[in-house]
């Protein structure tokens, strides 16, 4: 799996050296190895801070977390230490079983929008990981994704990205207003915020609106105004 331009293993060791106090803590057998994924949440996300975490860009966070039957088990960092693992083997083996078990067999379908092209649906009803597919989109994009792509996540189950064409802020705001419906139907909701991805960073992208003077504006990080400019698209940045 790609990551942004982040240090996450040297997160993890900075958790793993300040274990807090209190109970022993219920130890990871054989069985629960096989069973750990990673999640990808948004940073917002509010997680217990003795949970073993990855920060993924600014925007987003894996968390390690067991797989069981009937519920999601976050892997505490007191676990994590007392495993006696090597951090980086164990978030390898979360990430490759995330993809193999949870991201291999997802329906994986294009629907035209009114703004104009197609957006691509990853979903899998019930699974708590699609959105993990987001720490590997490239391989999941379609082609003449050379602008990349706008991405939403209004449901941990269910990922859309929408290539992005000339037509960018009628783009953006049929995306958001797909998945502000999406999200509010959704029993596992994620986020209602949509993203650009490009060049393997995923940059936010806002929706203003004044119901006063009947105005949409689509704003992005003044870091993609180079792109937006080649896209030919004014009142965007």
């Amino acid at each position: 799996m790609s990551s942004p331009n982040i240090d996450p293993m040297g997160h993890l060791r900075a958790q793993a050296e300040e274990v807090p106090p209190g109970e022993a803590p219920a130890e990871l057998g054989p069985a629960d190895l096989d069973r750990l994924r990673l999640r990808l949440t948004p940073a917002t996300t509010a997680i217990s801070g003795d949970v073993m975490t990855i920060p993924y860009g600014e925007h987003f966070t894996a968390v390690l977390v067991l797989n069981r039957p009937d519920r999601l088990d976050p892997v505490t960092v007191a676990q994590v230490a007392k495993l006696g693992r090597d951090l980086e083997e164990l978030v390898r083996l979360a990430a490759r079983q995330t993809v193999q078990h949870e991201l291999l067999t997802l329906d994986v379908r294009d629907h035209e929008l009114p703004a104009g092209g197609a957006v691509r649906l990853l979903a899998s009803d019930g699974n708590p990981f699609v959105t993990t597919a987001l720490m590997s989109l490239k391989r999941f994009l379609p082609e003449g994704s050379e602008n990349g792509a706008l991405v939403a996540v209004p449901q941990y189950s269910a990922v859309m990205l929408y290539p992005v064409r000339a037509r960018l802020p009628e783009q953006a705001v049929a995306l958001h207003n797909l998945t502000r419906s999406m999200y509010a139907a959704a029993s596992d909701p994620c986020t209602e915020g949509i993203f650009w991805w490009y060049e393997g960073e995923y940059q936010p992208v806002r929706i203003v609106t004044d119901p006063a003077e009947k105005t949409v504006q689509v704003r992005v990080p003044e870091s993609m105004a180079p792109v937006v400019a080649r896209l030919g698209g004014p009142d965007t940045v």
